[in-house]
């Protein structure tokens, strides 16, 4: 926090002498009611900004992620304006393409800015925030704030500049150097930028941005507390007590490459008790209860469990070929995503929760279920590179989590395999993981650095101009 603001809290919250009546305008291509990614901490953003006295209005794109298909509701739409839980929501119909390449990612973000241009807010805003990973929400940010000469901030939740296949980016192709050049430039325009992990931090001051110029602003764990009886749920979702469930959640695209978690469901479908049997995926996933061999112990450790079901629930540009893939695998399920107020009982009931991603030199980024994963309270196993952001979170965890190599089906079914036969360190690692949330990942810290983020680029408003709302 800046001197000026120090001197601000010594007599008082700036924040609360600021916020109240105060007009900003956050811009990003993805919101509520989008279920993951960066949506959940954009939506939650402004409204921690409204619950704290400011009026806010969002200018973002039309429902899709993680599906890539435009929520029918706002298919024939040009632009929309709603209001969602006290914030004023401006939506910009734009491209969204079915295959992600340099060309389709450069359509999604450009149809956003220019129709996204059209957009006016209500009256002229006192401060512009906007939400990567989209290029275009920055460059439209920009674009606003110079308009109406007020502070313009960034919140970084992922860099599309990194020339890497799951970003439709390839090392040397004139779209990844023109990405790269275009969001330096967007980064280096704004008044501050705020990082969300720190792994962020070094590629941004590459971008040419000055390390004064760059905070940290920590996503948080939003996800609400079960509220339903395990072994209830369980039984609703066809798992019962004889099988260890390992769960992934989320998208399914290219950053994930769940090619590799059906390889090691193969791996361990082909090692499994014959006695024990399952059923192949996409048969509505619900397992046979009475079927021979299985003991029906092990409750909620994982203990002495000879079936393993790994269920990837979501959804995603990959998800039909993933399917089709996956479809004779006795310990493979499909779900679709569960209603947000579901979510927290479905991630309590599995025995292992999963990340996977691709592998790459370097991931900066956060898994955005990652920090639901932790609150839930339930172990996670983590196939990620060594070096990426997701590894330095979970290190600092103290436990919550076992690593393997991305890209190794056979380490990451031996993974599954070793921790099913061990439930004293599974219920050690959820420990780990509830603790970490709760001392970390805690919502009312996050919604102090938000505040003073926003009242820090407040502090620096700058002479208003002539320049009425058209």
């Amino acid at each position: 926090m800046s001197d000026r603001m120090r001197s601000e809290d010594a007599t008082g919250s700036f924040s609360d002498r600021r916020l109240p009546g105060s007009l900003i305008c956050l811009v990003g291509i993805n919101y509520a009611p989008e279920p993951t990614g960066s949506a959940p901490y954009t939506t939650a953003l402004a409204e921690m900004l409204v619950a704290n006295g400011a009026e806010v209005e969002v200018v973002t794109g039309v429902p899709h992620y993680p599906s890539w298909r435009v929520d029918p509701a706002y298919r024939w739409r040009l632009r929309a304006t709603e209001t969602i839980n006290g914030v004023r929501v401006l939506r910009a119909r734009h491209a969204v393409p079915r295959r992600l390449t340099g060309l389709t990612r450069l359509l999604w973000d450009g149809t956003f800015v220019l129709n996204g241009g059209m957009v006016r807010p209500s009256r002229r805003p006192e401060l512009v925030l906007a939400s990567t990973p989209s290029i275009g929400a920055g460059l439209l940010g920009r674009r606003l704030a110079d308009r109406y000469d007020v502070p313009f901030g960034i919140v970084v939740q992922d860099l599309l500049g990194r020339p890497v296949p799951h970003c439709g980016l390839e090392v040397g192709s004139p779209f990844a150097t023109l990405v790269t050049r275009l969001e330096a430039r967007v980064l280096r325009a704004a008044d501050v930028v705020a990082v969300t992990s720190d792994a962020f931090r070094d590629q941004v001051q590459a971008c040419g941005v000055p390390a004064e110029r760059i905070r940290e602003l920590r996503n948080w764990a939003h996800l609400r507390p079960a509220r339903r009886d395990r072994a209830t749920v369980r039984r609703e979702l066809g798992w019962d007590d004889g099988t260890f469930v390992v769960l992934h959640t989320g998208t399914m695209g290219r950053k994930q490459d769940l090619g590799n978690v059906i390889e090691a469901a193969w791996a361990i479908s082909a090692t499994a008790d014959p006695g024990r049997g399952g059923t192949a995926a996409g048969d509505g996933g619900v397992l046979h209860r009475d079927r021979p061999g299985v003991s029906g112990r092990g409750g909620d450790d994982g203990s002495d469990r000879g079936d393993v079901r790994i269920v990837l629930m979501g959804d995603g540009s990959q998800h039909a070929a993933l399917a089709e893939e996956g479809r004779r695998i006795p310990s493979l399920e499909f779900r679709p995503p569960v209603p947000d107020d579901l979510y927290p009982d479905v991630l309590r009931a599995a025995d292992l929760l999963l990340v996977n991603e691709r592998a790459v030199e370097a991931e900066p980024s956060l898994p955005s279920k990652l920090t639901s994963y932790l609150a839930a309270g339930r172990p996670v196993l983590a196939a990620v590179p060594a070096t990426g952001a997701c590894t330095r979170e979970l290190v600092a965890t103290g436990g919550a989590a076992r690593r393997v190599e991305p890209g190794d089906p056979a380490a990451l079914a031996a993974a599954i395999r070793e921790l099913q036969r061990q439930p004293h360190v599974l219920a050690f690692m959820g420990r780990a993981a509830a603790g970490y949330a709760r001392d970390v990942l805690n919502p009312a810290d996050a919604e102090r650095r938000v505040l003073d983020l926003a009242a820090e680029l407040l502090l620096t408003g700058r002479v208003p101009v002539q320049d009425p709302v058209r």
